[in-house]
């Protein structure tokens, strides 16, 4: 019985059977000879026959298995060193494993986009049983993907261990997949690496030393550029440095001119009536005393059985917190405190292209702006460098650190300094098309291949989803 399954092509199926456990084919092989592993030599002489039973996809949503029953031969050769070898029936049996190669692989996808516990959950669902170990051990035994010669290159670390261990993750910029991971992220490892795989033509990274030296050491005539997102968000650093810097600039009242056409304001008012209260229950108050007789003619005439109104008419009587408060109604409250924005907010106004502010934080940065000259200059700076960077002005770059060293700025100063140390980087970064975009959207899918392993996130078996996964 012929079954029409690419992977059963080359057997004879005997029977299918359904039992508890699953469905069993039983099979045999079609061919009557079998080439030696060692030489090759192709050879009829039956040794031996031995049932061997692999684990194939489900059928149905239920587990299979194929038995076949395999025959061990006599190599013809009396040269080779092999005196039997098993057949291999190909798409359907290779030597040491007790699945077929189409499960196999699908398992091997399986684990690469779920790993282990999540894998299993899924294989099961599809009615394959199969642990989590397994396909971890599926995942390791895969090989490396071959690394080629890579043109352009990319490079950025990610975290191991958070502030503790790091690594690095190397891409191929133009098919955006990476080429290899490395434990570590120091200047020696990755020159080796450079070293071995000669070719590169461009690197493209972020501002971190230890990479700036791997590609001058391992790869001296590659084209260095620094990473345009890296260079922004050093600059909005610095930027909001400086804002923090002059905000007391922002909490100084305006001063006005005094005219005296002009009524005083509503606080004065406030102020001046609740001192002049005060001022008037201080001088005609004699605590000790004066107190001390109310309260024994409040009580006199309180056990005469007189109610309090009729005694607080008696008496005089009257509420000082009523006849205290009574010229504060007249005037009103006080005016609310003018509100300040906070650092990053101010700092998120400056970074922000102008079509993307809504008016009310159009009129806030005016405002800001104008209440402190440094956050001025500061924001003419950023516009400038936003125009460079997006319009790739490099050119423009020298005179750009020379207008900001001009300023009294010093957190822009420190900028500065370190795109001059990294001078031909920066410059090629704000000129050529090439960026990290890639390599920090890998960086993201490493942290989801992390939290999807948790503590079985050894670096071998993050290496390999890393390189495998797509």
């Amino acid at each position: 019985m012929r079954v029409l399954l690419p992977h059963l092509a080359g057997v004879d199926i005997d029977s299918v059977d359904a039992t508890a456990g699953g469905v069993r084919i039983r099979a045999s092989p079609l061919s009557t000879s079998a080439s030696c592993p060692t030489c090759g030599v192709s050879s009829k002489r039956v040794h031996s026959r031995y049932e061997r039973m692999l684990a194939d996809t489900a059928i149905a949503g239920r587990s299979s298995y194929v038995v076949v029953q395999v025959r061990r031969f006599l190599c013809s050769n009396t040269g080779c060193d092999r005196r039997t070898f098993v057949e291999q029936i190909d798409g359907l049996t290779k030597a040491y494993t007790r699945t077929t190669p189409l499960l196999r692989e699908i398992l091997e996808k399986i684990a690469l986009a779920l790993a282990g516990r999540a894998g299993s959950r899924l294989a099961s669902t599809l009615g394959v049983s199969v642990g989590r170990s397994t396909l971890l051990r599926l995942v390791r035994a895969l090989p490396d993907p071959p690394a080629g010669v890579v043109t352009v290159l990319g490079i950025d670390d990610f975290a191991l261990r958070r502030r503790h261990r790091y690594g690095t993750v190397l891409v191929d910029m133009d098919t955006h997949r990476p080429v290899d991971v490395l434990a570590d992220r120091k200047a020696g490892t990755v020159t080796k690496w450079l070293t071995e795989h000669p070719g590169t033509q461009v690197i493209c990274r972020d501002r971190a030393g230890a990479y700036a030296e791997a590609a001058r050491t391992g790869a001296p005539e590659a084209i260095e550029v620094a990473d345009r997102w890296h260079l922004w968000h050093n600059l909005a650093e610095a930027v909001e440095k400086t804002v923090a810097a002059h905000h007391h600039c922002l909490e100084k009242e305006p001063e006005l001119e005094p005219e005296p056409s002009i009524e005083r304001t509503a606080s004065e008012q406030l102020r001046t009536a609740a001192e002049q209260v005060h001022a008037t229950r201080q001088e005609s108050s004699i605590l000790a005393a004066r107190t001390k007789q109310r309260f024994e003619a409040v009580t006199t005439l309180k056990n005469e059985g007189m109610g309090i109104r009729m005694i607080v008419r008696q008496l005089g009587l009257a509420s000082s917190v009523r006849d205290y408060l009574r010229p504060l109604r007249a005037i009103g409250a006080a005016p609310a405190r003018r509100q300040i924005p906070k650092v990053r907010r101010i700092t998120s106004w400056m970074l922000r292209h102008p079509d993307n502010l809504t008016d009310d934080e159009q009129i806030g940065l005016k405002q800001v702006l104008a209440g402190c000259p440094h956050l001025e200059a500061t924001a003419g700076h950023v516009k400038s460098f936003a125009e460079m960077l997006t319009e790739r002005l490099g050119k423009l770059l020298n005179s750009w650190m020379s207008a900001v060293s001009a300023d009294d700025l010093p957190h822009l100063h420190r900028f500065v300094r370190g795109l001059d140390t990294d001078h031909a980087a920066v410059r090629n970064g704000l000129t050529l098309p090439y960026s990290s975009g890639a390599v920090e959207g890998h960086v993201n899918r490493i942290k989801m291949l992390k939290r999807q392993m948790y503590g079985r996130a050894g670096f071998d078996l993050l290496r390999k989803r890393i390189l495998l996964s797509r």
